[in-house]
């Protein structure tokens, strides 16, 4: 039994959580898409402002490597 909680801890917990943040992000395009698909069923017209892309935000290590640039 001691080994079991390990094992849990350092695979299933991981896989876990990457699955549902995977499935959260996915399910939120679907949604986006559907929504999509009806509007231009309908006829309805649509904000071209919708399919712009939101700029990506830097990642942990990028902000890290700006902080170091800074101080070196």
């Amino acid at each position: 039994m001691d080994i079991l909680t390990p094992i849990f801890i350092c695979v299933v917990m991981p896989v876990a959580i990457v699955w549902l943040v995977m499935r959260t992000k996915q399910n939120e395009t679907n949604k986006t898409a559907e929504i999509i698909i009806k509007a231009i069923e309908s006829g309805n017209p649509i904000d071209q402002d919708f399919f712009k892309t939101q700029p990506l935000r830097k990642g942990t290590k990028e902000r890290l490597l700006g902080i170091l640039w800074v101080f070196s």
